[in-house]
């Protein structure tokens, strides 16, 4: 008998439909085999894990920036005028924000060059 190349195996469990899904995908694929398409899907393909951390961060600043702006325009609605200092508060936020989206995309762009995305 001729000695496999591949003697190990692996074997999963789908629900109908994740089957479905992976068939779906199968048939979009160009791959000449459901083995080849589940082998160039699982080590062709890179995994990462995202440090959601410094999104929720930025979405909170985004959400005080968007309260402050708020509160601003209703002071200009009830009394027609507005604050030297109020405009102050809103410009220094969202240069912290430009600043924090500008540390995200260099993180992400640096990652992305290195292969680590």
């Amino acid at each position: 008998m001729e000695k496999r190349t591949r003697p190990n195996q692996l074997k999963i469990r789908l629900s109908d439909k994740e089957l479905a899904q992976v068939r779906q995908k199968y048939g979009q694929s160009r791959s000449k085999s459901m083995r080849h398409f589940v082998l160039k899907c699982i080590l062709e393909t890179s995994i990462y894990e995202v440090d959601m951390q410094p999104f929720r961060e930025l979405q909170h600043l985004l959400s005080k920036t968007s309260t402050n702006v708020n509160q601003i325009a209703k002071k200009v609605n009830t009394y027609s005028l507005v604050y030297k200092e109020d405009i102050m508060t809103i410009q220094n936020e969202i240069h912290r924000l430009s600043k924090e989206l500008n540390k995200l995309q260099n993180i992400l762009y640096n990652r992305t060059n290195q292969g680590d995305i």
